[in-house]
């Protein structure tokens, strides 16, 4: 049988919009696990690039939250297949490579979602007071969003700032560090402008208390 352009083309086609549609894979009645099937379909196709690509998918990457979506997918996929589950399992489903796409998945939108962060924080203004907010925290610097998850302390000597302690609330490891004028200088800035940079990103800032005032005990 010959085969002309025109029948090709109609062939490519049907192929094109075969693998676009989405399978039923892992559904619910009560459960909201459409985005879960989504990713299942682009694994049963073997399609990394059109996962990092999926409209639906682009939240958990812009946000950094793919590890939580292949976190509760792992509870779901184990099923397909299983009738007591109702997720008939479709043709050439093999849960081992499924579970190596997922894990393929965290990855490479932890990469693409690392990139577009970098990108963000190198256009992003004040960028060696961050740099320096970050590595205090031992991280490569803070995004303006991260600044406000901080609450810091002044500490002069002779109504200068000397050193800047900094806490966070988890965002950054949830520990206490601190800055002196020499580690700001490093990244070629001042505690001036990074007490600046921290107020402008909505840190909160944790007054000194007054000493109180202990009075003595009366007796008759």
């Amino acid at each position: 049988m010959k085969i002309t352009k025109r029948h090709l083309r109609k062939l490519i086609k049907e192929t094109l919009l075969s693998e676009s549609q989405m399978l039923d894979i892992v559904t619910n009645s009560y459960e909201d696990v459409e985005d879960i099937n989504i990713l299942a379909n682009y694994a049963l196709r073997n399609d990394m690039q059109g996962a990092l690509k999926d409209k639906e998918l682009q939240y958990y990457i812009d946000n950094n939250e793919a590890a939580g979506l292949v976190d509760e997918s792992m509870g779901w996929l184990k099923h397909v297949g299983d009738e007591q589950y109702e997720m008939p399992a479709p043709a050439g489903w093999d849960l081992d490579k499924v579970y190596t796409f997922f894990s393929k998945f965290e990855d490479e939108a932890y990469n693409v979602y690392s990139k577009k962060a970098a990108a963000a924080s190198a256009a992003a203004p004040n960028r060696a007071e961050r740099k320096a907010i970050g590595r205090a925290f031992t991280y490569d610097d803070v995004s303006e969003d991260e600044i406000s998850s901080i609450t810091f302390q002044l500490r002069k000597k002779g109504g200068k700032v000397v050193n800047i302690n900094m806490e966070d609330d988890g965002n950054l490891g949830n520990m206490t560090t601190g800055m002196s004028s020499e580690f700001a200088a490093g990244y070629g800035t001042t505690l001036d402008k990074v007490e600046k940079t921290l107020r402008d990103g909505g840190a909160k800032e944790r007054k000194k208390r007054k000493p109180v005032k202990l009075s003595m005990p009366y007796y008759d």
